[in-house]
């Protein structure tokens, strides 16, 4: 009787799609967090969102192009 070999793929794809999970998480909770901005001096200008959210676009920009989401 052949033995059957493990998919090599399904392992990696299992931890990635829960590594996604814990990161919607965390977006949620950084959300819920940033309405502190509302309060902030800055709100409207802050360089540290504009800059972050510059890395989130430039990182979803990167992963739709390798896997041709879009």
């Amino acid at each position: 009787m052949k033995k059957r070999t493990r998919c090599p793929v399904l392992s990696t794809s299992r931890q990635v799609l829960n590594q996604s999970l814990e990161l919607r998480r965390s977006m949620r909770r950084l959300r819920r967090s940033l309405q502190a901005c509302g309060r902030c001096s800055h709100h409207g200008a802050c360089r540290i969102i504009e800059a972050f959210n510059s890395q989130i676009h430039a990182a979803i920009l990167e992963i739709n192009d390798e896997w041709g989401l879009l």
